[in-house]
């Protein structure tokens, strides 16, 4: 979904910049309502009951699900309507409705006490550089299919995307591995009593296990991290530099696509990985 809302935040600002023709608008407007759907179509699908999905939808004062769910239904009207009526005040619209959906999603992890990882400015921060990264690729794909060359001002937009994103995601990585542990003490607000655990919170597998007690292998997570470095980040930025030395061929962004695609699948599977929430402190870890 992120692909897909950040194309759509790329095109309606962009298209008129690169001359697009309806056709290459309609194709890549469509695109964009694959991939957004496909993602939220995969959220829903995890649920345990997914059928109570729609319960979501009306907690909009408080939930940042809610906003999300909202959101992202105003988001596939805004963006027919765009592709039908061109015209600037809905192009600025949809835009904006596109960065929202970002927001809220990442918001979701982010409003999380529990979690620290996730509770940080740079949680947003990176969803919504990684979603305009991974859209302005594929903008760039279709301004190349379009018009057979990639202007210099274009690439060099993607290369300073990629280099915000990389550097979000390194930030991000640091403070995992920095921050201080959190401490069955302090999680008691009893502080620095000694306070161990008589009992674990539950006997046997239970929601709370399940999503929130998880323990990958560090060489596991520091192969991953490597990987979405090299294929999310690297080769999309070679790509970018071979089109910046040769403007006229725009096929190595298919290569830098489909490497973020694949780079961004790890980057994420790490994101929630790597969060460890303090409700492990009750089922037997001594620190989180």
């Amino acid at each position: 979904s992120g692909f897909g809302l950040g194309l759509a935040f790329a095109l309606a600002l962009g298209s008129e910049w690169m001359k697009l023709s309806r056709t290459t608008i309609g194709v890549m407007s469509a695109a964009s309502a694959l991939l957004t759907a496909a993602g939220l179509c995969s959220s829903v699908l995890h649920l345990a009951n997914p059928r109570n999905a729609w319960r979501a939808l009306f907690r909009i004062r408080t939930s940042w699900l809610s906003r999300e769910g909202v959101a992202a239904l105003l988001f596939f009207p805004a963006l027919a309507l765009w592709s039908w009526i061109q015209s600037p005040p809905l192009a600025f619209a949809l835009a904006a409705i596109a960065a929202a959906t970002v927001f809220c999603t990442a918001m979701i992890y982010a409003s999380l006490r529990p979690v620290r990882q996730w509770r940080h400015w740079l949680t947003p921060f990176n969803y919504l550089a990684l979603s305009a990264c991974s859209g302005g690729f594929l903008f760039a794909i279709g301004v190349g299919a379009e018009h057979e060359s990639i202007p210099p001002a274009l690439a060099a937009i993607l290369a300073a995307l990629l280099t915000l994103s990389a550097l979000g995601k390194l930030l991000h990585f640091h403070r995992a591995d920095s921050d201080s542990p959190l401490t069955p003490g302090n999680a008691t607000g009893l502080g620095s009593a000694n306070v161990r655990l008589l009992e674990s919170g539950h006997g046997g597998r239970n929601f709370l296990t399940r999503e929130f007690i998880f323990s990958a292998n560090r060489q596991q997570i520091v192969a991953l991290r490597f990987f979405a470095f090299l294929v999310g980040f690297a080769l999309p930025m070679m790509t970018v530099a071979l089109i910046l030395i040769l403007p006229r061929h725009s096929w190595p962004l298919w290569a830098g696509a489909a490497g973020m695609f694949a780079g961004l699948l790890a980057e994420r599977w790490l994101f929630f990985a790597e969060a460890r929430h303090a409700v492990r402190l009750y089922h037997g870890d001594s620190r989180v």
